[in-house]
Parts: C-alpha cells; sequence; structure tokens
C-alpha cells in the first residue's frame, strides 16, 4: 500500500508555508494594441460637421493632439461652463414642453372636429333613410368645424 502524504500547508494559498516559494502563474499577453489608425468615412465627417463625434473622428491623430494641447481650465471656469450649459439644457427643455403642449392642443382639437364630423356623416346617413328629401350635410356645421379648427391651430 503507498502512502500518500497530505498536508494541511498546501490547501490555500494563504496556508503554504514560509518555506515553499511563491507560485507563480504565467500572465497572459495583454491585447496587442492596434496598429491602424480608425477608418473615418463620410459619414463619420457628416456626423462631425453637425457637432457629432463618432469613435474614429474622435481617435484620429488630429483630434488627440488638439485634446493633449488644450489647457486644463480651472474649477471656476468648469463650473461656470457648467452653468452655462445648464442654463441651456433649461431653456431647451422649456422650448421643447411648450411644443408639446402645442402638439397636444393641435391634436386634442384634430380629433374633436373628426369625431363632430364622423357623428353628423352618421346622422346625416340616418337622416336620407327616413328623409330623402333633406340635404344629407349641413353646409353650416361644416364650415363651424372650419372655423373650430382654424382657431386652435391659431
Amino acid at each position: 500500500m503507498v502512502e500518500i502524504e497530505i498536508r494541511d500547508d498546501t490547501s490555500s494559498v494563504y496556508s503554504r508555508s514560509p518555506d515553499e516559494p511563491k507560485a507563480t502563474v504565467g500572465q497572459p499577453a495583454l491585447l496587442e494594441t492596434m496598429l491602424t489608425q480608425p477608418i473615418t468615412n463620410g459619414v463619420d465627417h457628416s456626423i462631425g460637421d453637425m457637432c457629432g463625434s463618432t469613435m474614429s473622428l474622435e481617435m484620429s491623430p488630429s483630434r488627440l493632439h488638439w485634446a493633449k494641447s488644450q489647457r486644463l481650465s480651472t474649477l471656476a471656469v468648469q463650473q461656470q461652463e457648467l452653468r452655462e450649459e445648464l442654463t441651456w439644457h433649461n431653456w431647451e427643455n422649456i422650448f421643447y414642453g411648450k411644443c408639446h403642449d402645442l402638439f397636444e392642443d393641435v391634436m386634442l382639437a384634430t380629433i374633436d372636429v373628426a369625431d363632430d364630423l364622423l357623428s353628423q356623416a352618421q346622422i346625416a346617413m340616418l337622416r336620407s333613410l327616413f328623409y330623402p328629401e333633406e340635404e344629407p350635410v349641413d353646409k353650416q356645421f361644416l364650415y363651424e368645424a372650419a372655423l373650430k379648427f382654424n382657431a386652435t391651430l391659431q
């Protein structure tokens, strides 16, 4: 029978004996760095012309050089820029909020006028069944619906 020696100090890396050398594990090779620059195409330049950014434009040598050459601004300047940006965003939110409110008003008025016209058309169809001699649609009603819709648009 073969005896196997089990040592408690090898059960964990924290309990190894101080006499043993540290275990070394081969480090995985780091990823190779990209040897070529990102390719910029017409779409990237179009996005850049509209003050947008893409990874290939941001990693281009001219943009990197420009970013590295810029001096770091002071905390007060950064705070002032952030305040101006916040003010701009607040005005932008107010503007788009007003646009949304106006859109809802026009949409509700359109739905209201369309419902009125549909109900008038249904009434006209029913009247034509019982009173064929009458004019099917009241022109005054159409004029009033157009005025109501025009007033909403104004």
